[in-house]
């Protein structure tokens, strides 16, 4: 993604091309309006939100210095809109809305990071198949063995990961940056110059050993629900699911981090390890919970011989 183009527009990849959208500067003056006068419901805002930490994210991996810019930031917000009916804020509102109903219209939106990618799927239920578990917000490893993410049954949703291997791991845990203990993810390859965790890229960026973080396994996944969500022939699938309450946090991370998805066996070792870049999860998850729009009505049916189609 190119650091200049930071529009929330632009967290997505889409069949239809979608306006550039504003600067750093720019959002951080709307997201203030939008403290001040709650310009969005709760989903448009997350989306705002999305698109400055990408922003923001963006430049720190270009070199900026991340607490210089939270210090431009909190310059932009304290000299903020002189009220609700500052004259800046009218055409930012117009197109942060605009960008929204362009993204809006599609069920299938993919919303890429550095080397990773969260697919949201927001199609209706297929008829006959309502029982079936479904990735509603899905990230996949870069070797295809696992999914990570949210998926939907019977109505549900659940956080939860999902692979194949022939090995019944005893339990699992997520493994994160606590930001009271650690403010900024470290770059594990100084600048490049050495091998990601488990070279994987994804795993770049992250928490250093002190300022870790783990939330536990709350239950496996049903073989069944496990064989829908992780499909693949030979090793049998399996997985995990995790408390609710994490999804919002590791949402919060900065979009160039990683989360660690452990794998323990019956010693207490880690027998397996997934990385998933945190990337546009924050926005993945506001667009979800923007509904589709509603179809239009069909045309009228013709009712007379002189309205009919020719043949």
């Amino acid at each position: 993604m190119t650091p200049a183009l930071t529009a929330l527009a632009l967290l997505a990849t889409q069949p239809a091309p979608v306006e550039a959208g504003p600067g750093l500067d720019q959002l951080w003056l709307l997201r203030a309006g939008d403290e001040a006068c709650a310009l969005f419901e709760p989903p448009a805002r997350a989306l705002l939100d999305a698109a400055i930490a990408q922003a923001r994210d963006d430049q720190v991996r270009a070199g900026a210095d991340p607490r210089r810019l939270d210090d431009a930031r909190r310059r932009v917000t304290a000299a903020g809109p002189s009220g609700c009916d500052d004259e800046r804020l009218a055409p930012l509102i117009a197109g942060h809305e605009r960008r929204i109903a362009d993204l809006a219209v599609y069920s299938d939106l993919t919303f890429p990071g550095v080397v990773r990618q969260w697919r949201v799927d927001r199609g209706a239920v297929r008829t006959g198949r309502a029982g079936e578990p479904r990735w509603r917000v899905s990230q996949r490893t870069a070797g295809g063995e696992a999914w990570f993410g949210v998926f939907e049954q019977d109505g549900e949703m659940h956080l939860a990961v999902a692979f194949n291997d022939a090995e019944r791991h005893t339990r699992s845990a997520l493994a994160f940056r606590d930001s009271g203990r650690q403010p900024f993810p470290m770059d594990f390859t100084a600048g490049g110059l050495l091998p990601a965790p488990d070279g994987d890229p994804a795993a770049a960026w992250g928490a250093g050993a002190r300022a870790q973080t783990r939330a536990t396994a709350s239950g496996r996944l049903d073989e069944a629900a496990a064989a829908y969500l992780a499909p693949a022939d030979g090793a049998p699938a399996r997985g995990f699911l995790y408390p609710d309450s994490v999804l919002q946090r590791l949402a919060a991370l900065t979009p160039r981090e990683a989360v660690a998805v452990e794998l323990y066996d019956r010693t207490g070792q880690i027998s397996r390890r997934f990385w998933i870049e945190v990337g546009g999860l924050k926005a993945a998850l506001a667009m979800q919970a923007i509904p589709m729009p509603a179809p239009e009505p069909a045309p009228a049916q013709a009712t007379s011989l002189a309205a009919a189609p020719t043949r």
